[in-house]
C-alpha cells in the first residue's frame, strides 16, 4: 500500500481497505491494530524521506501529525479506519497537488525559453502559448505569475522593450523597422508602450543614446 502511495497510484485505498479487512478478520486487539497503525506511519515517513524536500516538508508538517492524531482519537477498528482513511486521502491529494506544480515548473520554464526565442512573433499571445503546449489559458497565465512573479503580459513587454532599446541605440532602423522586429505591427502602438516603460519616446530615447556616446 505505501509503495502505491508514494507512487501516485489510485489503488492505494483498495490496497488500505484489504488491509483494514484483514485485520477485522483475525480479530486483532486494540494492541495490535496500533503496532500495525504505527508501523504503517512508520513505512509511510521511510519512503518519504527518500522523495524531494517539499514532500518530506508536507510528511513532517502535516501528514504524520494527522495520522497520529487520527489513530490517537480511534477508540475503535471502524473510526480508524474511516479516520486514517480520510487523513491519508487528504495527504495524497496534496501530494499530487505538488507533482502538478513540479510538472508545470518545467513547463513554464520551456515557454519562458520560447517567448525569449519567439517575441519578435506578432502573433505571441497566451492563447498562442496555450494551443502550442497544451495548457489551458487562464491556467497558464495563473502558473507563469506563481512561477515567474510576473504577469504574461508584462514578461513578454519586457523581453520586447529590452531588444528595441538595443536596436535603437546600436542601429540605424526606422522606428516603424524597430517595432516590426520586436513583434508590433504598427509603430504607433510600439511607441505608446516604449514610452510608457521606459518615459520616453523610441525617438527621444535614441537621442539620448547618441548624445551619451558622443
Amino acid at each position: 500500500m505505501v509503495q502505491s502511495f508514494r507512487l501516485a497510484k489510485e489503488d492505494w485505498r483498495d490496497r488500505y481497505k484489504t488491509i483494514v479487512r484483514n485485520i477485522g478478520r483475525d480479530l486483532l486487539n486494540k494492541d495490535d491494530i496500533t503496532y500495525l497503525a504505527d508501523y504503517m506511519i512508520y513505512c509511510l515517513g521511510r519512503e518519504m524521506a527518500s522523495m524531494a524536500k517539499e514532500f518530506q516538508e508536507l510528511w513532517s508538517g502535516e501528514g504524520q501529525p494527522a495520522l497520529h492524531e487520527a489513530l490517537r482519537q480511534s477508540d475503535t477498528l471502524e473510526r480508524m479506519e474511516l479516520r486514517f482513511e480520510d487523513a491519508l486521502g487528504l495527504l495524497f491529494e496534496r501530494m499530487k497537488a505538488i507533482r502538478e506544480k513540479r510538472n508545470y515548473a518545467g513547463i513554464i520554464r520551456d515557454i519562458r525559453v520560447y517567448m525569449e526565442q519567439s517575441f519578435a512573433n506578432p502573433n505571441l499571445s497566451l492563447d498562442y502559448l496555450s494551443e502550442k503546449f497544451g495548457i489551458n489559458g487562464k491556467y497558464l497565465s495563473k502558473l507563469f505569475k506563481e512561477e515567474t512573479g510576473e504577469k504574461f503580459v508584462d514578461y513578454l513587454i519586457e523581453l520586447r522593450i529590452r531588444h528595441a532599446r538595443k536596436l535603437l541605440a546600436e542601429s540605424g532602423r526606422s522606428v516603424q523597422e524597430v517595432a516590426e522586429e520586436v513583434g508590433y505591427a504598427s509603430a504607433i502602438s510600439f511607441s505608446r508602450v516604449f514610452k510608457k516603460v521606459t518615459g520616453v519616446s523610441p525617438g527621444d530615447y535614441r537621442e539620448q543614446q547618441a548624445g551619451e556616446a558622443g
